[in-house]
C-alpha cells in the first residue's frame, strides 16, 4: 500500500514509497575496508582495497509472503582478507607504524543474511542484518554480530 521493495541481482534492493511517487535504488550494500587502528583513530593498512558486495551473487528468497507481513531474505558472502599483517604489538595508535601493516592474501567467507520485512498499513521497511565475521578483528579472532536497523 505505501512502500514496494525489488530485490536486485546483487542483493541490493529498489524502494519504492508510493505515496511521494519516490524511488531509492541499490539500498543494502556491504563494503569493507581494512583496519589497523583502533576506535580513536583510522590507519588504513598498506595497499589497501575496499571490497564491496555490489556485483556478487546473492542467493534471495521470500521467507513469508501472507496478507499482514512479506518477509524477503537475502545472502550473500564476501571473500575477504583473513587478518593484517604483520600483527601489530599493543600500543599507542599514534606509535603504530600503518606503512609495514597489509591485509593478508588468505581469504575467507565473511557471510552476510538481511531480512527484508514488509507489514500491512505500515509505511516503514524493516531490514534486520546478520554478519557471521570469519575474518580476525583488532579486539577478537572471530566475531558474530547482529544489526537491526
Amino acid at each position: 500500500e505505501f512502500l514496494k521493495v525489488e530485490v536486485n541481482p546483487d542483493g541490493t534492493f529498489d524502494l519504492t514509497n508510493k505515496k511521494q511517487n519516490r524511488v531509492h535504488k541499490g539500498l543494502n550494500y556491504f563494503e569493507d575496508g581494512g583496519e589497523n587502528g583502533d576506535a580513536r583513530k583510522h590507519i588504513p593498512p598498506m595497499n589497501d582495497q575496499v571490497i564491496s558486495s555490489r556485483g556478487v551473487s546473492v542467493k534471495s528468497a521470500s521467507v513469508e509472503d501472507g496478507p499482514v507481513l512479506a518477509r524477503i531474505k537475502i545472502e550473500l558472502t564476501l571473500e575477504l582478507p583473513e587478518e593484517i599483517l604483520p600483527k601489530k604489538p599493543k600500543m599507542i595508535v599514534e606509535e603504530a607504524e600503518p606503512a609495514i601493516a597489509s591485509r593478508s592474501e588468505k581469504t575467507a567467507n565473511y557471510i552476510i543474511t538481511s531480512y527484508v520485512t514488509l507489514k500491512a498499513n505500515s509505511d516503514i521497511l524493516e531490514v534486520e542484518t546478520h554478519i557471521d565475521n570469519n575474518v580476525k578483528t583488532i579486539n577478537k579472532d572471530k566475531k558474530k554480530t547482529a544489526i537491526q536497523l
